[in-house]
């Protein structure tokens, strides 16, 4: 019952033509879009990547560094307590007398602040 002749009829197919031509170009539209969506997130993900990649390099570095600054004040902590003891040897070989007297009165002071402590 389509009458070809009819105005309204043909307007309205064209209409429908039209909708479904612009329905598709929505389509592809949206899938160009999708596309460039996704091309820019896994743009964003590589950045990010990269970004984390740095972070974990820089801390990498920062830890070696101060890796290297503690083995090297440990190294001189050492080198100073060797010193310390080296210079207390000669002192005790070189005045042997006056370190007895200093390690009695070192020993007695010790004993009266813990003798005084155990009183209260």
């Amino acid at each position: 019952m389509l009458n070809s002749n009819n105005p309204v009829m043909d307007k309205a197919r064209d209409v429908k033509k039209d909708l479904t031509e612009l329905g598709s170009l929505a389509v592809d539209a949206a899938k160009a879009s999708s596309g460039s969506m996704m091309e820019k997130a896994r743009e964003a993900k590589s950045d990010l990547s990269d970004l984390g990649s740095q972070a974990v390099d820089a801390a990498h570095a920062k830890a070696a560094q101060l890796r290297e600054g503690a083995a090297e004040v440990y190294e001189q902590g050492c080198a100073k307590a060797k010193d310390a003891q080296t210079s207390a040897e000669n002192y005790i070989k070189d005045e042997p007398l006056k370190s007895i007297l200093i390690a009695g009165a070192v020993g007695l002071a010790i004993g009266f602040v813990l003798s005084k402590a155990s009183s209260k």
